[in-house]
């Protein structure tokens, strides 16, 4: 008995070093400077989903969906069931709820822009896309960004906004969240709230307010700053009817002051 469980153990073993094995050979073959990621499936032996993507990880490749609650995957029997990829995107927007991310397999130019036609401008998105990518290959011969890594902030940002459809704040983003770079980008809810408080001058941009703020900006708080300035725009400071009363940052806020006393209430 003792013999069967240790041959059944080792088995089970030589099973999870063959995928790590597999995982590792895929990950070596990404050519040196690429930024491809191997990632697995979501399919696996039946009860041993976690030991199995334990071993692809093992093998320095990535999980993908660990089953059918942690994301949405469209692919082209979806498509096809909902008559369009735009079809299957909205579909898949309305039903899933708690913020899953929904991704897309595509088959050319045509399906990018039916994927991101949500988002508005889906023509010109598309094209836009497709074109960076193309410009990037024939100047550095790959899809890699790693060589902004090497650049000065600023330049590295001059950089990817010369690419038509890319202003500061994609780029501050990318540069922020991709590469660690001390960039901040500015979108409708940090602008708006930082107005409010007199940060930047009523007139400013999208860009002119990142440019501006971002000097002030202690190091390695870009990001948790950016973020929080969001979730206040969104949920207290809104564009319409702000909640003056619940916000944290009413005692420091010109324009919270004088919304409470035209409210009739000491801020």
């Amino acid at each position: 008995a003792l013999l069967v469980a240790e041959r059944t153990a080792l088995n089970f073993l030589m099973r999870l070093c063959g995928i790590a094995g597999a995982a590792h050979a895929a990950v070596a073959a990404v050519p040196r400077g690429c930024r491809a990621r191997i990632f697995d499936t979501r399919k696996t032996t039946p009860g041993w989903r976690r030991l199995e993507k334990a071993a692809v990880r093992t093998g320095g490749a990535c999980n993908h969906r660990f089953g059918l609650f942690d994301a949405v995957l469209i692919k082209d029997n979806h498509v096809a069931a909902a008559g369009s990829v735009g079809g299957a995107v909205t579909l898949a927007r309305t039903r899933v709820r708690g913020g899953l991310p929904v991704e897309v397999e595509i088959d050319g130019l045509g399906e990018l822009e039916e994927a991101i036609r949500v988002g508005g401008l889906a023509k010109a998105k598309a094209k836009a896309i497709l074109g960076a990518l193309a410009r990037i290959r024939e100047e550095r011969g790959g899809y890699s960004l790693d060589f902004l890594r090497g650049m000065p902030l600023p330049e590295a940002r001059a950089y990817l906004t010369s690419f038509p459809g890319v202003g500061v704040k994609t780029a501050n983003i990318l540069l922020l969240f991709s590469f660690g770079m001390p960039a901040f980008p500015v979108d409708t809810h940090v602008l708006r709230v930082t107005k409010r408080l007199g940060l930047v001058p009523g007139t400013s941009t999208l860009a002119k307010a990142a440019l501006s703020l971002e000097p002030h900006v202690g190091t390695g708080d870009h990001g948790p700053l950016h973020l929080n300035l969001i979730r206040l725009g969104r949920e207290v400071c809104r564009p319409r009817n702000p909640l003056c009363a619940e916000c944290p940052l009413l005692p420091i806020c010109p324009e919270g002051a004088r919304n409470m006393k035209r409210k009739g209430r000491i801020a």
